[in-house]
């Protein structure tokens, strides 16, 4: 299965330690193929937010909007299309305590699977005892974990910097299918700032 390859020549702890460049912004992410930096292209204003698209060396594109990925192309699985609703922030989410029910729309190839609904609910969890992410301490984020009700793909999660608002998402993993799943960083990693409460 082909998955992203290195923004630049790397894998593993050679990813980790690559010098980056200042003038770019990266994701660190994490398959079945291995570690890689993704670079971003630039951002696509949206009414929802902001769209980050990101690049690989292979030219896979990461489209990223709130910390999900709503869509991927360049790979044997890609999501297009992909319509969100207006969400509320992750840091209203934080306080309400509550589950949240929404809807995803996207299309899928290879099949041609045009207008396929997913039907969603997403809620805030303890931090998990362990995850892909590295260089930062997992009980500094608030974390969320959203699941298509029918479990059609595997679960969702989310690490959110609640001190920056509205909720800025740190890390994240995502399955695109029952073969293909995803996680990303901001990378390089950063410390929560620890004066403002993520309760």
């Amino acid at each position: 299965m082909s998955t992203f390859r290195a923004a630049r020549p790397a894998a593993g702890g050679a990813a980790d330690g690559a010098a980056l460049s200042p003038s770019l912004r990266y994701l660190r992410t994490t398959s079945t193929g291995g570690v890689s930096l993704l670079v971003l292209g630039y951002l696509d204003q949206d009414a929802n937010g902001p769209i980050e698209v990101w690049y690989s060396s292979s030219r896979a594109v990461f489209r990223l909007q709130n910390g999900r990925v709503i869509g991927l192309s360049g790979t044997d699985i890609e999501w297009t299309n992909v319509v969100v609703p207006t969400l509320p922030a992750w840091s209203a989410i934080a306080r309400s305590g509550t589950t949240l029910e929404w809807t995803r729309q996207r299309d899928v190839m290879p099949g041609y699977r045009l207008g396929t609904v997913d039907h969603l609910t997403l809620r805030r969890i303890s931090p998990p005892s362990s995850s892909e992410m590295v260089g930062a301490i997992m009980q500094e984020w608030a974390w969320f974990e959203e699941q298509v009700r029918d479990g059609s793909l595997p679960v969702a999660r989310y690490a959110i910097d609640l001190s920056r608002e509205p909720g800025e998402a740190v890390y994240g993993e995502q399955c695109f299918s029952s073969t293909l799943c995803l996680t990303w960083q901001r990378w390089p990693p950063r410390a929560a700032d620890t004066s403002v409460s993520t309760k």
